[in-house]
């Protein structure tokens, strides 16, 4: 099936990564592996397709390739809106991975005519932007292929004993082995931006450090019994490796491993989890970038009262937000609402979002609200270095409580999750490292507010 008109397309664009990373974790997921490989290899038999027989490195890869893409198949099947889970076959996008492309090429291939997979195909198209009195600028815009499992995979499995409602169980996410990854600049093509990519690095003490960090904190959760949400380990990601004079300190975010990890969930998901039996508050630092930013350059932050996102001449705080974290995302102002935002506004409130809120008004607003977002593209910060600052305070507020207080704590980027019991010192944590690699004090939210104190 490769027509986007049978397609529900919001079920297209909703669909998570194959990430080809899951390992066969139970003995029925085992056996639905090797039951799969025998069916590609006796298709292979009874078409002639094969020549010769596979070495052992070339089957050890190919069983591989199965066993990953039946992970996320089959998690796409559990979690997904329509079931479908996308992966671009270009080869790039293979570079450093565990399964190759030819392999992966090779099993889907395979699975297509057997009927165990349907495809949506990708494309690229050839995009034009018009700049008046300059060149036109010409770029790719395309979209990976989607695959999803056909009934006839998943009773294949269910006769294994492998159930879609456990997908997570019998395929996981291996722990993390690299602790740290280096990707270069994103950029932006019209109105896509384009995620860097993966880019190697020389190790060096700097590197050992951090990795030293990770893996202190990796070894400590290991022993504690976490709740309601699904964590295997963090790694963390550095940014803009290529640009002069990065010297790690651009992004630096900690992430927990996996499509289903916790920090993928929704925020009252989230606030249900228990750490070794007790219940979680998220503490969240209100407005961070923003706080950030204004530590980054001296500037006291001054609002009135807790809510930063309360401005004056703009009555719906989402839009603030969403027009904070889109702008101080990128390295300047906004001059359209970005197509996602717009995309999301007009679908919960039935209205244009550039009609309703004007881009150009809401910098107004918010730019009398706060005066330092006035210079933003043209001063020496940028998003690198605002999210390189709130990553080192969050990671160094875990490790605070870690070493002082044998206190666990779960990070969603701009915020913590700790026991109930251990608010009060996870509060002064946050707020010491704030203080200490942003230069401020930052205002701390407790969810859900039943634990406010």
């Amino acid at each position: 099936m490769d027509d986007l008109a049978f397609i529900r397309r919001e079920e297209l664009l909703g669909a998570p990564m194959a990430t080809l990373t899951r390992r066969a974790d139970t003995p029925e997921a085992k056996s639905l592996v090797g039951a799969v490989v025998a069916v590609l290899e006796d298709h292979e038999s009874s078409q002639g397709t094969r020549k010769r027989k596979r070495d052992d490195e070339a089957q050890r890869g190919l069983d591989r390739a199965v066993e990953a893409f039946l992970g996320d198949l089959y998690l796409g099947a559990r979690k997904a809106k329509g079931a479908w889970v996308y992966r671009s076959r270009h080869t790039n996008s293979f570079t450093g991975e565990e399964v190759s492309a030819r392999h992966f090429k090779a099993v889907v291939d395979a699975m297509e005519p057997l009927g165990l997979i349907e495809i949506v195909k990708g494309f690229n198209a050839p995009k034009i932007v018009q700049w008046e009195g300059f060149p036109d600028s010409r770029y790719q815009q395309g979209k990976a292929a989607r695959y999803r499992a056909t009934q006839v995979l998943l009773e294949l499995g269910s006769r294994a004993g492998v159930e879609v409602i456990k997908a997570g169980r019998h395929f996981q996410e291996p722990k993390p082995t690299e602790l740290v990854i280096l990707k270069d600049s994103s950029h932006w093509e019209g109105k896509d931006k384009i995620p860097g990519k993966r880019i190697s690095f020389l190790k060096t003490p700097h590197v050992d450090h951090i990795e030293a960090e990770v893996r202190l904190i990796n070894a400590f959760l290991e022993g504690v019994n976490i709740q309601g949400g699904i964590h295997r380990g963090f790694y963390t990601v550095y940014n803009m490796g290529n640009i002069p004079g990065f010297n790690w300190n651009k992004g630096g975010r900690l992430y927990s491993v996996g499509n289903d990890s916790y920090q993928r969930d929704s925020g009252e998901t989230r606030r249900n989890m228990a750490l070794d039996g007790e219940p979680v508050a998220e503490l969240d630092i209100r407005a961070s970038y923003l706080t950030v930013l204004h530590g980054k350059l001296g500037v006291p932050l001054k609002a009135d009262g807790d809510d930063l996102y309360e401005v004056p001449g703009i009555s719906n705080r989402d839009i603030v937000k969403g027009w904070l974290i889109a702008t101080l995302s990128k390295n300047g102002h906004l001059k359209r609402w970005p197509k996602e935002q717009a995309k999301a506004f007009l679908k919960d409130n039935g209205r244009d979002l550039e009609q309703a809120y004007p881009i150009q008004t809401v910098k107004e607003a918010m730019v009398t609200k706060y005066p330092v977002l006035k210079s933003w593209g043209q001063v020496e910060v940028d998003w690198g270095d605002l999210m390189w600052a709130e990553a080192k305070a969050i990671r160094g507020a875990i490790i605070q409580l870690i070493k002082t207080r044998q206190v666990p704590s779960l990070p969603v980027h701009d915020s913590l999750l700790v026991p109930v019991s251990a608010i009060l010192q996870a509060m002064d944590a946050l707020t010491d490292n704030y203080k200490y690699h942003c230069k401020i004090e930052p205002r701390i939210k407790i969810n859900p507010e039943k634990w406010d104190i």
